[in-house]
């Protein structure tokens, strides 16, 4: 489920929902610890536009957090050392790999 187009929205969120949670079933402190977590943000989504603003922003400071723990992150460490040892090749613009993944989102779209 390491996707970010269409593929992931094909499961259903408690499909989701199960893959992530499933990982605090041995955990119970930290289980709970997200459920009070949980709770703290449907509290802020239910005061209205500025607590869904306040959750949008811890979002995306999760997103940053979790991002050294992914295979992403491996991935960028991997290209650095590659571009550090001059071993990419020149066609290769790192500049442009987020919109290259765009397109190959986009075209993936049209297949399905």
């Amino acid at each position: 489920m390491q996707r970010a187009d269409n593929e992931i929205t094909n499961y259903s969120l408690e499909d989701q929902w199960a893959v992530v949670l499933d990982a605090y079933e041995d955990e119970p402190n930290l289980a709970f610890i997200l459920a009070q977590n949980f709770q703290v943000m449907k509290d802020l989504l239910e005061t209205g536009p500025s607590g869904a603003a306040k959750v949008i922003e811890s979002f995306e400071e999760a997103i940053e957090t979790l991002f050294p723990f992914s295979e992403y992150h491996k991935a960028g460490r991997e290209f650095f050392l590659l571009a550090v040892q001059g071993t990419l090749r020149p066609a290769f613009d790192l500049t442009k790999l987020a919109e290259q993944a765009r397109s190959e989102a986009d075209r993936d779209d049209e297949i399905d």
